[in-house]
């Protein structure tokens, strides 16, 4: 499994406490937009923030690849 660095803020968005890996194999299995849509939820409280700041960073210049589903 993969060290993320904001494992425990996508635990939170997912109802659990910061220490709970009980979902972490449904975390790794989610898309890189899906889980950038937890911490989104979880720091804005609205993960459509995340179709935004792909497209501002794409606007940007930054080569961002579409997640395989």
């Amino acid at each position: 499994m993969a060290q993320r660095r904001y494992i425990e803020d996508m635990r939170q968005r997912l109802g659990l406490k910061p220490d709970d890996a009980r979902r972490d194999d449904d975390i790794e299995k989610m898309t890189p937009e899906e889980r950038l849509e937890l911490i989104c939820g979880w720091h804005l409280g609205y993960r459509g923030w995340s179709r935004t700041f792909l497209n501002w960073a794409r606007d940007a210049g930054f080569k961002i690849a579409e997640p395989h589903q």
